[in-house]
């Protein structure tokens, strides 16, 4: 059993860190190039963090998401934005997995997602925290408040455009869990 536990553990964080990379790929190269207008800009990224294994120590999840943020600025050259509201994002990640726990808790066995713990849950615990990246890293860019509704305007379009985005991967790249 604890073979099995530990070979599941590894297969989870590979496909994890693949995830991640094939993420950033496309948000640099594809979604941050797209015409979409000023109130759609996807930052799909964020499901990296949003869909790390629940094990996932927490010291851990802060500093990889910090440099995964890093990398996107490198990309974007935001110098620090993405770093600081992925930043916010896993700093708020337990609190929010904490408030949607299912009634008898995660188990350890499954991954966050829709297949998972069902459409609902994910809406309400990506859709939070997509919202909330969104509204970090759009007050950073315009750094006042002087055009606040638009800018929560732009808070808002994209982080809907990002959940419909998100919601649409996981119907179609994520196969039921079965394990």
């Amino acid at each position: 059993v604890a073979e099995r536990r530990k070979a599941t553990m590894i297969r989870d964080y590979s496909i994890t860190i693949l995830r991640g990379i094939f993420l950033l790929l496309l948000q640099g190269l594809v979604l941050n190039n797209l015409p979409l207008g000023t109130y759609f800009q996807p930052y799909l990224y964020v499901m990296f963090i949003i869909l790390l294994p629940f094990e996932t120590p927490n010291w851990m999840i802060l500093p990889l998401s910090f440099f995964y943020g890093l990398i996107l600025d490198s990309f974007t050259n935001t110098y620090g934005l993405h770093a600081s509201a992925c930043t916010f994002l896993a700093w708020n990640r337990p609190q929010f997995l904490r408030l949607f726990a299912p009634r008898d808790g995660y188990d350890a066995a499954t991954l966050p997602g829709i297949q998972a713990y069902g459409f609902n849950w994910f809406i309400s615990y990506a859709g939070s925290l997509i919202l909330m990246h969104h509204i970090v890293f759009f007050l950073l860019e315009a750094f006042r408040f002087e055009g606040i509704g638009h800018t929560l305007l732009r808070c808002l379009g994209s982080a809907s455009f990002t959940l419909f985005l998100a919601i649409i991967a996981q119907y179609l790249f994520l196969r039921p869990q079965t394990r």
